[in-house]
């Protein structure tokens, strides 16, 4: 099972990681997740859900609203990694 190595604050991609394309909000989360697989976000996703902290899911970073950048989200999972989503 491939280790959860989140980008946190201390990491010199958070600053990039945690804006969206509306610069007007800017996000604090205690962890950005860049998953490459379905197994990576279930396993992200539960250990968030575990801990209680808000989730957020950000994929082309488009949003101009606040629901990523939002000051309650703590964990955000970042799909750019995935070429294609299935069910």
């Amino acid at each position: 099972m491939k280790q959860i190595n989140p980008v946190t604050p201390g990491d010199n991609r958070y600053e990039d990681l945690r804006r969206g394309e509306n610069l007007r909000f800017v996000g604090e989360p205690d962890e950005i997740h860049l998953v490459g697989s379905a197994a990576e976000i279930e396993r992200v996703l539960s250990r968030a859900v575990r801990a209680g902290k808000r989730v957020a899911v950000r994929s082309g970073g488009h949003c101009y609203e606040d629901f990523v950048a939002h000051p309650d989200v703590r964990v955000v999972i970042d799909m750019s990694r995935l070429s294609a989503v299935g069910f």
